[in-house]
């Protein structure tokens, strides 16, 4: 038989706050992870169509709504 797992609520639970279970795993930093594989990836380097592809990503995506517009032109 699984040993039933119940939700623990604090006193200050807020929407913004993730629901927390008990469980015999360590915990994981899921913000955490997920700023390692951002980075990763923004240090990845790319070779041919993939790195010209990112490069104007990278440009389009901090572009202006006129330097868009010309872009896509």
């Amino acid at each position: 038989m699984l040993p039933e797992r119940k939700l623990i609520i604090s006193s200050r639970d807020s929407l913004s706050q993730r629901p927390v279970y008990q469980s015999s795993k360590p915990a994981k930093d899921w913000d955490k992870l997920e700023a390692e594989v951002k980075k990763q990836e923004k240090d990845e380097k790319l070779d041919g169509d993939a790195a010209i592809n990112k490069f104007f990503s990278n440009i389009y995506s901090s572009a202006d709504e006129d330097m868009r517009r010309a872009m896509n032109k």
